[in-house]
């Protein structure tokens, strides 16, 4: 499976599709069948169906699932905001500390 720092090389198709396909080796390393995961979600078992082998979803959807399956953590870094504007304000705050 692609580390996350693989995603810089993927078109947002292929992206999404290794969401989803992350999505599912989730799902299966929790021992949850689509089904499991469709109750303790909320989400539809084909909607479930679609996003891990097509890569399809709303943020709703993944948000839901990732609460189900303990991965909230993963949405931390979307989007996110560095604080730094070049390298020099990096490197400046870590003299400053």
């Amino acid at each position: 499976m692609k580390r996350m720092n693989d995603l810089l090389f993927l078109t947002p198709g292929e992206i999404a599709l290794a969401i989803g396909k992350r999505a599912r080796a989730r799902r299966e390393e929790l021992g949850l069948s689509r089904s499991e995961l469709a109750q303790k979600s909320g989400v539809s078992l084909p909607t479930i169906s679609r996003f891990e082998t097509k890569g399809t979803a709303t943020v709703l959807v993944m948000a839901k699932l990732a609460h189900a399956m303990d991965a909230v953590d993963s949405f931390e870094r979307l989007f996110s905001i560095s604080g730094f504007k070049s390298l020099d304000d990096f490197l400046q705050e870590d003299k400053d500390k």
